[in-house]
């Protein structure tokens, strides 16, 4: 049905040329449509939004919902291209404006972007059926080989998140703890498959990348061992956390690789930039010897330890390095992981319609994140609807906790300070359930204990 029209006098211009390699489209609709953008965590549009507001960014689904008194619209971008694309919605004075901005990527070389992407326009009686139909669209593009997964991520129930050893070096918990911690749970009856997902564990958060073994400040082999042991015998799943292009600058390891550090279209080496925090230099994932690096680490650590879940941060994160397809690089990585690993569940971050290559997947929002608090628009269910069953959606580490967290790194406190500790770990507790997010509570087990508040959240009780 692609060209009917919803929306009350929609108006479609055409793509326009910017550059070589750009291309954009406006739509124009009524002030009483309602937009569901895949931005971020997921929000809706309308008329509500200030006059002359903006908001948009690098949508998770290459589509957008409008809902009008007539039906839903689905606008979606269907290239099959590697491109670059944003969508931004504005609220004018008489209407509101879609503008989708799409770039070949740098590192496709002789590609053509001399014709405008693909794009598609549906009308459905209902957002669910626009959803299913980009859905279905998404797995014929795109589709997931579930087969090489694990079973028991389909039965996952709930997530822990505990914070180690900090990026400015304070120790929050040893393996020790966590063992404590894992008693707790089971005495607070914490369902089996429960993730307990663990950062700074190996040094203090986010340095000495990729060195991926137990810290003797921590407790070391041995005491890493027991923790082990216990998860198992809990029928609980440790998730040591990891980066998949992070190396630490200091060690003599960033030498071999630093000319294959990422880098921008100017040629700017790219990395983690943020004061106060520890640097990260970021290799590219299209290096064999760096993805052999990481395999063969994390390939050790597993067999070791008998780890079957590993968190793989910013594996979604798709740069536009002129020489290197990312994208490509990281499908390389996790084909090596799971061949290197089986019966491993990898944990990624920023799922979106072509990074669905992992299992479970750490959702990415406002929340959290240290992005601008935007509650004057409200949530949109679309990325559950999307992506529920393809991926198990779990927590994000910054999340808001029940808790005092301020003096655990990761932690951005913009949602925190809008809306007060309870109500923000309350909302973002509500936003999980009512998106298909597995209930994850992040805890401060030194100080607080296995909280109240977070055991009701693992149970799956609204707080």
């Amino acid at each position: 049905m692609s060209g009917s029209s919803a929306g009350g006098n929609s108006h479609m211009d055409q793509w326009k040329k910017i550059d070589s390699r750009t291309w954009k489209w406006s739509v124009e609709l009524p002030l009483s449509a309602r937009l569901h953008l895949p931005v971020e965590d997921g929000r809706i549009f309308d008329s509500g939004a200030p006059i002359g507001f903006t908001w948009g960014g690098f949508p998770r689904a290459s589509c957008v919902g409008v809902e009008s008194s007539e039906g839903v619209r689905l606008l979606s971008i269907r290239d099959k291209r590697r491109g670059n694309l944003n969508v931004a919605a504005v609220r004018g004075e008489q209407r509101l404006r879609l503008d989708w901005t799409w770039s070949l990527k740098l590192s496709q070389g002789t590609v053509s972007a001399d014709n405008p992407p693909e794009r598609n326009e549906q009308f459905f009686p209902t957002l669910s059926d626009a959803w299913m139909e980009h859905r279905r669209w998404i797995d014929e593009v795109f589709p997931v080989n579930r087969s090489r997964y694990p079973e028991w991520v389909n039965d996952i129930p709930a997530c822990v998140m505990i914070e180690m050893w900090t990026g400015s070096r304070h120790i929050k918990h040893r393996y020790e703890d966590l063992k404590r911690l894992i008693a707790d749970m089971r005495s607070a009856q914490i369902p089996r498959h429960t993730l307990l997902v663990f950062w700074g564990w190996h040094a203090p958060y986010d340095t000495r990348y990729p060195e991926y073994w137990p810290a003797e400040e921590l407790g070391g082999e041995s005491a890493f061992a027991e923790l082990a042991d216990a998860a198992r015998d809990a029928g609980y799943h440790l998730v040591p956390h990891t980066n998949h292009w992070g190396c630490d600058g200091t060690l003599p390891l960033f030498q071999k690789f630093k000319d294959d550090q990422l880098r921008d279209e100017h040629g700017d080496r790219l990395g983690w930039r943020v004061e106060g925090e520890p640097p990260i230099e970021y290799i590219r994932p299209t290096s064999d010897a760096w993805r052999e690096v990481l395999t063969e680490r994390l390939r050790k650590l597993t067999g070791r330890f008998g780890i079957d879940t590993v968190f793989i941060d910013q594996i979604g994160f798709y740069y536009d390095d002129p020489v290197a397809d990312v994208e490509a690089g990281a499908r390389q990585l996790a084909d090596q992981l799971h061949k290197a690993c089986p019966g491993v569940a990898f944990m990624g971050e920023m799922f979106h319609d072509r990074s669905r290559f992992l299992p479970i997947y750490q959702m990415w929002g406002v929340p959290w994140c240290g992005l601008p608090v935007q509650e004057q628009l409200a949530h949109s269910d679309m990325l559950g609807r999307l992506f529920g069953g393809s991926v198990v959606m779990i927590g994000h580490e910054g999340m808001p906790a029940a808790v005092p967290v301020r003096d655990c790194w990761p932690s951005y406190y913009d949602y925190v300070n809008h809306h007060g500790m309870k109500e923000a770990a309350r909302r973002a507790h509500a936003w999980h359930l009512d998106t298909g997010v597995v209930p994850t509570a992040r805890v401060n087990y030194n100080e607080y204990g296995l909280d109240s508040k977070s055991i009701a959240i693992l149970l799956g009780n609204r707080i």
